[in-house]
């Protein structure tokens, strides 16, 4: 994304933000939104400085907020105007009083469910808050969609969790801990955030569990400063807060022009998963299909046989594509396929590695035959993936 310099002309709006309660999401979301505004010359003014009122002799034509629907704070934005955009980070009953552009969680559950019965995982587990918070339509999505893949779903409701929990030794800690003992392994686990996610890591350690193969753990969010930091490495869901800065300036701009606000809130579907070693795993319990896996994705760049593996394994080859049929409903060469294809997809996402490159270091013959199984896995060559699910740059 390209944005112009703003201009020395006297800016065509006046938009407030009001930046109660942001949370991890909202780094992105505030870049895109700053790089719109220059870009409309809008001039944004952050409430917080003046005590969350517009500065002295200024009017509001819109304000972008955090706040509910029907709390106190909306009514006092709406003394300064009438033009109130949200951005919350979850739906609220009252969504019809008030415009919003929200990322849309069922979405997520679904492509999380998705991204563990990709890998063979029976059980996924879920941590929530006890009463329910913002992250129930999470929880729906991965029910929802789990059920469908014949996985089973445990949910572990908590206390909201407290800056202290950090650490052991704590009722949250030990509540965790008697949970994530009892349920089957492995486990595929979805948290809210990467903040819970890689807390969650360290937490699986103590007790003697393994990160991904007894418990795979999955962020939201893809928060680098996190999830780089996480150990290991925190897979994460893109929850597309770029897109969300942009819907919402564009959103606003329709409101300014004196548009009707629509009738439902704006739904911001995920981006994706980054994977990274928290889930870079199948889920089986078959030693030698572990033994098999383990030897084919650190291969994955040659151009490795069924009769390879199966002679790495010591296991005749009807009975190793036998066990894989077991294990994951695909024999060696399919799995082969789709983790050439998953790691093509990481290396064009992550790096800056020519196409032709990536081919070489996935395993294809070809990179011909690369850009055929891409597209036909993706909807779209590798050049058109990469440039759709690249971080916009200002």
């Amino acid at each position: 994304m390209t944005h112009a310099a703003r201009t020395t002309e006297p800016p065509s709006a006046y938009i407030g933000t009001d930046r109660q309660d942001m949370s991890e999401f909202d780094s992105a979301f505030l870049r895109v939104l700053t790089e719109e505004a220059v870009c409309r010359n809008w001039q944004l003014i952050e409430l917080e400085h003046f005590d969350g009122n517009p500065p002295h002799g200024i009017k509001l034509d819109g304000i972008i907020t955090r706040s509910i629907p029907n709390s106190p704070r909306v009514k006092e934005l709406q003394q300064f105007s009438n033009r109130l955009l949200r951005i919350g980070s979850a739906s609220h009953p009252d969504d019809h009083l008030l415009p919003a552009v929200l990322p849309d969680l069922i979405a997520q559950g679904h492509l999380a469910a998705d991204h563990f019965a990709e890998r063979g995982f029976l059980h996924i587990g879920f941590v929530g808050r006890k009463p329910w918070s913002i992250w129930e339509n999470l929880f729906i999505g991965i029910q929802d969609e789990a059920r469908e893949r014949g996985m089973d779903v445990d949910l572990l409701s908590m206390p909201a969790f407290l800056q202290a929990d950090k650490s052991a030794a704590t009722p949250a800690y030990e509540r965790f801990v008697d949970w994530i003992r009892k349920v089957p392994k492995p486990l595929a686990l979805v948290c809210p955030s990467d903040g819970l996610a890689a807390r969650f890591c360290a937490w699986v350690r103590s007790v003697g569990l393994q990160v991904p193969t007894d418990v795979a753990i999955l962020g939201n969010g893809n928060n680098p400063a996190i999830c780089e930091r996480s150990f290991p490495r925190l897979s994460s869901i893109g929850t597309a807060e770029d897109q969300r800065g942009i819907a919402a300036c564009e959103l606003m701009a329709n409101l300014l022009a004196g548009e009707k606000p629509p009738r439902e809130a704006v739904m911001i579907p995920p981006s994706g998963i980054t994977v990274r070693e928290s889930t870079d795993v199948l889920a089986t319990v078959d030693p030698a299909v572990s033994e098999a896996l383990r030897y084919m994705w650190a291969n994955i760049a040659k151009n490795l046989s069924v009769d390879d593996v199966a002679l790495h394994t010591g296991l005749h080859r009807r009975t190793l594509e036998r066990a894989f049929r077991t294990a994951f409903g695909r024999g060696v060469n399919a799995e082969l396929h789709r983790r050439r294809l998953e790691k093509g997809a990481e290396l064009l996402h992550n790096t800056e590695l020519a196409v032709t490159e990536i081919s070489e270091k996935t395993g294809f013959r070809s990179d011909d035959y690369f850009y055929r199984a891409f597209r036909s896995a993706f909807g779209a060559t590798p050049s058109q993936w990469r440039k759709a699910n690249q971080p916009q740059n200002a």
